[in-house]
């Protein structure tokens, strides 16, 4: 799910920052119905596959309304949730007449995150537009995810895995999404509305330089569990640190504590290691383990999943 970095120039360039010319919403209160929601996974974590695009852009897929997978931007920028109008036609998201934001009824990140009855934005901000119709991050792009999800979070990137790390907070981000009445065509300031003409100029110029190919997705197979190393030189081991609840690693009955000594007959002594091997394993593969569990030797084999 790597890409090697994008040669930059001057098309990619203007594209690339997508939060400065989003529209900041502020002020009011999340629904009482909303905050509940919120909590239902508060102390879980779970492992996220992320995708790092052409354009170096960090990119989740979700479920929307059980519709999808869509492809969003991780975008710290964004105040909070946008989605194609193309996407949100195919989830089930009408665009609210009177509101700023309509409501989704879930969202469910590939890896398990899962938040209810959040806000979110319809429309097809002119960056998005731009860069699909070119295809410079190498796959569509559906939307933006932004602080109002992201700030629920607490979020380990690592750059040399290929899964981020979202551990669910027990926080509810107020005074980011409101239910302000919807910005008419002629208030949006000229600037904006000169901006937005980009997105079809870029799809005018795609019929002359052509669009790049979309990056082709080898799914790779979810075990559901994480690993930290502990000691020094020989006294090096790699234990076993996190179980997911109902996930592969969960059904073969690996626990937070094992000291893994191989995998696949191989000696593995920390997580870069490990995640070489399980970077070549798709859903429905299976994967050997051996573990050390109170002295004890044994074997564990998981049925590694796609989350989707």
């Amino acid at each position: 799910m790597r890409t090697d970095p994008v040669r930059t120039n001057s098309a990619r360039h203007m594209l690339m920052c997508f939060a400065a010319m989003l529209p900041c919403v502020v002020a009011g209160n999340l629904d009482a119905i909303e905050a509940e929601a919120a909590k239902t996974q508060v102390g879980m974590s779970f492992e996220v596959p992320y995708f790092l695009t052409q354009t170096n852009h960090f990119v989740v897929r979700a479920l929307i309304n059980g519709q999808g997978p869509f492809h969003l931007v991780v975008d710290t920028g964004a105040p909070g949730l946008f989605l194609s109008k193309e996407a949100a036609k195919k989830a089930g998201v009408k665009p609210s007449e009177k509101a700023y934001y309509s409501v989704m009824d879930e969202i469910r990140l590939e890896g398990g995150p899962r938040l209810e009855k959040l806000k979110i934005r319809v429309e097809d901000p002119f960056q998005l537009v731009g860069m699909n119709a070119l295809g410079l991050p190498g796959m569509k792009l559906d939307g933006l995810m932004g602080f109002s999800v992201l700030a629920r979070y607490r979020i380990t990137l690592d750059p040399t895995h290929h899964r981020m790390i979202w551990t669910r907070l027990d926080f509810d981000p107020v005074g980011v999404v409101d239910d302000k009445p919807a910005i008419r065509r002629e208030d949006i300031p000229v600037q904006l509305q000169a901006m937005e003409m980009l997105g079809p100029a870029m799809k005018f110029a795609s019929l002359f330089v052509g669009k790049q190919p979309e990056t082709r997705r080898l799914p790779q197979g979810f075990a559901g569990f994480g690993v930290k190393t502990e000691g020094d030189g020989d006294a090096r081991k790699l234990l076993v640190d996190t179980v997911w609840p109902e996930s592969p690693a969960a059904v073969a009955k690996l626990e937070p504590g094992d000291v893994i000594a191989k995998c696949e007959g191989k000696e593995v002594h920390d997580a870069a290691e490990l995640s070489e091997i399980l970077a070549k394993k798709a859903p429905g593969q299976k994967v050997r383990l051996e573990i050390r569990r109170k002295e004890a030797e044994r074997t564990v084999e998981i049925e590694l999943q796609e989350r989707f």
